[in-house]
Parts: structure tokens; C-alpha cells; sequence
């Protein structure tokens, strides 16, 4: 099932996206949003990593591998 994000932008060109649990991919989004801060989450836990990839949802390790994808898309990302 798709998902939605959203980028909140204030006046002063801060900005926050926040998405439900997506699949692996997310990355491909990076080339239109720039938030300084990542609002997001995962369905499971890093022991049902295979289980979660195949039926297309994040544990944390997931998620961490595709914010090193994000990284090398954009330079400035600092995870915190």
C-alpha cells in the first residue's frame, strides 16, 4: 500500500517531513524534500529484518542503511 509524506516548511526556510512506515526506497524522495529534521518509524524490530523487508516495511537496521543511502544523495544529512 502507498504511503504519504509531508514537508512542513516555516517562513524562515525550516523544515520537517514526516512519513509513516514506508518500504525500502524512500531515498528516491530526497531529490525534492530537504528537512532539517526526519519525522518517521519502523513496523519491527532488527531480529524480523527479513520478514519486514520482504513484505515491505523497515526494522531500525532497514532504515539505517537507507539514510546511508540518503547521505550520499545529499552531504549536509547529520543523523542525529
Amino acid at each position: 500500500m502507498p504511503t504519504l509524506g509531508y514537508q512542513l516548511t516555516s517562513l524562515q526556510g525550516k523544515a520537517l517531513f514526516y512519513t509513516g512506515d514506508t518500504s525500502p526506497g524512500i531515498s528516491a524522495c530526497w531529490e525534492y524534500i530537504s528537512p532539517q529534521l526526519l519525522i518517521t518509524e519502523v513496523a519491527g524490530p532488527n531480529k524480523f529484518e527479513d520478514w519486514l523487508n520482504h513484505v515491505g516495511h523497515r526494522s531500525v537496521n532497514l532504515l539505517k542503511k537507507e539514510l546511508a543511502q540518503v547521505k550520499k544523495l545529499k552531504r549536509d544529512i547529520h543523523p542525529a
